[in-house]
């Protein structure tokens, strides 16, 4: 699970952002759903764009052998973020 939080050009969290997240994998992985925990929200989990919650969103990556992972969070307006993991 990969959390994803929105913040502004210091740092700092922004409690009622809620932007459009795209999340993209590259490696052997995929991503198999988004959650925002919005209890009013109607949006499918099984997704790779979602909007933030309260400046959250999370995305769950399953993978699919050993090898190197990227994970790319994109959002429009604001500067996008990425995290390497490696699978065993």
């Amino acid at each position: 699970m990969l959390a994803v939080e929105i913040q502004d050009a210091r740092g700092r969290p922004v409690p009622t952002a809620a932007n459009v997240v795209t999340l993209a994998i590259n490696g052997p992985a995929a991503l198999i759903g988004m959650g925002n925990g919005d209890p009013t929200s109607h949006a499918p989990d099984h997704t790779d764009t979602l909007p933030a919650f309260n400046s959250l969103c999370m995305g769950l990556v399953q993978t699919r052998g050993p090898g190197r992972i990227r994970v790319t969070a994109t959002s429009p307006g604001l500067r996008g973020a990425e995290v390497g993991l490696a699978s065993g």
